[in-house]
């Protein structure tokens, strides 16, 4: 679900109600001949499931800009950055895989540097011959393979691994 969707939803509700569209009259504006299916569409809307080229024709009719869209996307991923921010710090771990779809985690020690952190979980990636992954902080992490080589991986924000080599 992209970020704006529970916000915007609400919005696009808010300004139907306040142009006294019900959500019946809203799908007939839409064009649907089968009005229960087009007033599941305008609820799921309303309630974030963002859908094109419906949503588009929801913001001509009930006249949303662009601009508000964008801004309602703004609200959300501040709103979801600052519930992240307001949860308690992340102890540095790692993540081994024991079988397909078993994980554990395994503590390192505390003390390391992020660096020697590192290096101890390539060696033990090297010495298990396996990838695992080590949890740095909620945002950061590093996949490392047997031979040592490694991603750099953030969760919030959708950027993409980036390759290097140590």
């Amino acid at each position: 679900m992209d970020y704006q969707q529970k916000i915007f939803g609400k919005l696009l509700e808010k300004r139907r109600k306040e142009m006294n569209l019900s959500q019946k009259e809203l799908a007939l504006k839409l064009g649907y001949s089968n009005i229960s299916k087009g007033i599941r569409r305008v609820d799921s809307t309303e309630i974030g499931d963002l859908v094109e080229p419906i949503v588009t024709k929801i913001m001509s009719i009930l006249r949303v800009t662009q601009e508000e869209r964008t801004e309602c996307a703004e609200k959300q991923k501040k709103l979801i950055r600052d519930y992240i921010d307001s949860l308690p710090p992340i102890k540095p771990h790692i993540i081994l895989r024991a079988i397909p779809g078993i994980y554990v985690r395994k503590q390192i020690p505390q003390h390391l540097s992020e660096n020697e952190m590192y290096m101890f979980a390539k060696d033990l990636s090297i010495k298990m011959n396996m990838q695992l992954c080590l949890v740095y902080s909620r945002e950061k992490r590093y996949w490392i393979n047997p031979k040592g080589v490694y991603y750099i991986g953030k969760d919030f924000g959708g950027e993409p691994r980036m390759m290097l080599r140590k």
